[in-house]
């Protein structure tokens, strides 16, 4: 999930630079938790079943993940990587409404 500065965990940069032909590109990619607050109770499962909070305001945080998202790299194209099935089917539900009801135009979800 994320803490209420709307970072999330598991937070990861990736940049590939090309160069070719004397020209230069770069493509920058990150990756994190579902920007909202869930969690995963550990226990003896492969896979625990994630825990979407009920008491806490999820589109502070959100909205301030993507803020932060978008002053650091610009326009957001999110690609959801959320197993669409299953238990966290609810994680990939929750996210697709919260980014629907935000209504940024410099988030585009696929």
């Amino acid at each position: 999930g994320i803490d209420s500065e709307g970072h999330a965990a598991n937070f990861v940069e990736t940049e590939q630079i090309v160069h070719y032909k004397g020209s230069k590109a770069s493509f920058v990619q990150t990756r994190g938790s579902i920007p909202f607050f869930w969690s995963q109770r550990p226990n003896l499962k492969y896979k625990p079943k994630p825990q979407i909070s009920k008491s806490v305001n999820h589109m502070d945080g959100f909205q301030r993940h993507f803020d932060s998202q978008i002053i650091s790299y610009g326009k957001q194209m999110i690609v959801n990587l959320v197993n669409q099935k299953g238990s966290e089917k609810p994680l990939e539900q929750t996210f697709a409404k919260m980014v629907n009801s935000m209504a940024n135009g410099m988030v585009r979800y696929m």
